[in-house]
């Protein structure tokens, strides 16, 4: 799955890309199918909006058994991730690990001694007529990971599985402003490193709105701001979002006693990770 020279240079000048129609009617489907099993597992447990918060995690909302010999070995272990993954969808597997991963790769700065990691993966579901109650408020997906963690570059790759419009729960993206834009690139470690240092988004009176038809996949930098509509369809409004890291984004504290992030090192404890870093690709 490639994208143009055109999507890639958007993303670095902008924060942000839509590559349109990315999935097959086979594979939007497959997707459905999961979150529509997910969906309706919370719902036996507690309430999407109230309670979930209109998130959904695969591996962490009670729906799959675990190894218990190795409760966690999933977050880092493609073979254990792909053995607990598979209790749900396997077709989801290698939309996750291989299409999407690969639209992911050519944003990223991937050298010779780092590789691309799955960071997180989750379902956003808005409920039908939950209006404001569904909104999500303006953030950056970094805000939410400590400031030593931020140095490796992720990004997120938000997939419609519905045709979505400002009606029923879809994104308002800030771009990057131009002279930002214009500084630096995050095309490497180092540029990254740099731009996330000083750029600070700054609101703009007009936001751009996706609009967009099931299948699309918005690749977001982790520092670009954002947020999302309510939904006052009479649908579900349903998203996929894997999350993508060049390189291990291990702990805080990890983080903190390696300093500047070098030549990757494998991962012995979960622990040690901020979320997951499973190794895409392969099989």
């Amino acid at each position: 799955m490639s994208l143009s020279p055109a999507h890639v240079r958007q993303f670095y000048q902008e924060g942000f890309t839509i590559f349109e129609n990315a999935l097959t009617p086979t594979e939007l489907e497959s997707l459905r199918t999961e979150c529509d099993i997910l969906v309706n597992h919370i719902y036996n447990e507690k309430d999407l909006l109230f309670d979930a918060g209109c998130i959904v995690e695969p591996l962490s909302c009670g729906y799959v058994d675990h190894d218990l010999s190795h409760p966690e070995a999933y977050k880092h272990d493609q073979a254990f991730y792909r053995r607990i993954r598979s209790q749900i969808n396997d077709e989801v597997l290698e939309i996750t690990l291989h299409k999407i991963a690969a639209m992911a790769e050519q944003v990223l700065p991937i050298g010779p001694d780092r590789r691309l990691y799955l960071l997180n993966e989750q379902y956003i579901v808005k409920p039908p007529r939950s209006g404001t109650k569904a909104r999500f408020q303006w953030h950056q997906d970094s805000e939410y990971m400590p400031l030593a963690c931020r140095r490796v570059p992720t990004v997120a790759c938000w997939i419609a599985l519905d045709d979505v419009s400002e009606a029923n729960g879809t994104l308002l993206i800030d771009p990057y402003p131009s002279p930002s834009a214009n500084k630096v690139s995050t095309s490497s470690l180092d540029h990254h490193a740099q731009f996330s240092s000083f750029y600070s988004p700054t609101p703009s009176s007009t936001p751009f709105a996706a609009t967009i038809l099931a299948g699309s996949v918005v690749l977001m930098s982790s520092v670009l701001r954002h947020c999302s509509t309510g939904n006052d369809s009479g649908r579900f409004r349903r998203a996929f979002m894997p999350q993508y890291s060049a390189g291990v984004v291990w702990s805080d504290r990890v983080m903190r006693e390696r300093g500047e992030p070098g030549i990757e090192q494998p991962v012995k404890d979960s622990r040690e990770l901020l979320a997951m870093a499973v190794p895409c690709g392969g099989r």
